[in-house]
């Protein structure tokens, strides 16, 4: 597999927010100032979306600046996963709210994997793979979803499976001794519907990772 570039950006499309640009590489600093310079705004959760409804406007400024400052460009085939997470909390049962999260550098999705439970396809994703970013979904009773990309083509759905919650309560290098009784409050399931459920490993409980499609 060929080395990723040292500084990426990766655009997306969200109804809410417009074009949607996440920096991420081991310089992601130098697209951070590309985005700034094309005059991208940046979000509370880290991610920049472009200035005005022009798109195509906005995408052709940044191409020359991050040129420039040595930074790739590239367009996802999905929409925003902040997007999709909103839709997917919307489906479950209680109060949800989903938060994007941005692991800039590389080395910064490691920090989840103390915090994830079973040894599926997510682990092993945020193991090989590059995973630039992510977004968790948290109940109103503190039970904690991380929703990822199943990789690039945007058929083969989304992966999501349990975090220990709170993860704030502890540092990332302290092993969790205690699992979840249930990924979803025990009064109600959540089960999508079939024609949105692509694959899904056998389990014993309802918090193997599963797999999304919407």
């Amino acid at each position: 597999m060929p080395p990723n570039p040292p500084a990426e950006i990766r655009l997306a499309y969200s109804r809410a927010a417009g074009l949607v640009a996440i920096a991420h590489g081991e310089q992601f600093r130098w697209a951070n100032t590309a985005l700034e310079q094309a005059g991208f705004t940046k979000r509370d959760d880290g991610s920049y979306s472009t200035p005005g409804p022009d798109v195509r406007a906005a995408a052709a400024k940044l191409l020359p600046l991050a040129q420039r400052h040595h930074a790739t460009v590239g367009v996802s085939p999905r929409p925003f996963l902040g997007d999709i997470a909103d839709r997917i909390t919307a489906q479950l049962p209680g109060t949800w709210t989903a938060q994007v999260e941005i692991y800039a550098h590389p080395v910064w999705q490691g920090d989840l994997l103390p915090w994830l439970w079973d040894r599926g396809e997510l682990v092993r994703t945020v193991e090989d793979q590059r995973v630039p970013y992510a977004a968790t979904l948290t109940s109103d009773t503190g039970v904690e979803l991380l929703l990822a990309e199943r990789g690039e083509d945007p058929q083969r759905g989304y992966l999501i499976g349990a975090l220990t919650s709170p993860r704030s309560s502890t540092t990332a290098t302290t092993t969790p001794t205690r699992r979840p009784a249930s990924c979803f409050p025990p009064s109600r399931t959540w089960r999508p519907r079939p024609s949105r459920m692509r694959s899904c490993p056998p389990t014993t409980g309802p918090c193997t990772n599963g797999v999304w499609t919407p």
